[in-house]
């Protein structure tokens, strides 16, 4: 992050679980709810205080999707950050 303060991160993924952690804690979590072969979509966001320097990133779950972010023409995965104004 360049600068310390609130930052949105946005998260829209299909398939299974997703953590949103930053320096290794978990601020978020997604669950989709689908089925073994169903391409559900889910959606969130999170607002949470960033210092500069610090590690933001979407963890996925290795056990119920093999740690895959799914995209295709079913539907698209995202990840976003802003610093609000």
């Amino acid at each position: 992050m360049s600068s310390l303060g609130p930052y949105e991160f946005s998260i829209i993924v299909t398939m299974a679980l997703h953590e949103l952690e930053v320096n290794g804690q978990q601020v978020g979590a997604l669950i989709p709810h689908s089925g073994v072969s169903d391409n559900d979509t889910g959606s969130t966001s999170v607002v949470v205080h960033v210092n500069k320097g610090e590690d933001v990133f979407l963890r996925t779950n290795m056990i119920s999707n093999n740690g895959g972010i799914h995209s295709d023409s079913n539907g698209y995965s995202s990840f976003s950050g802003w610093k609000p104004m």
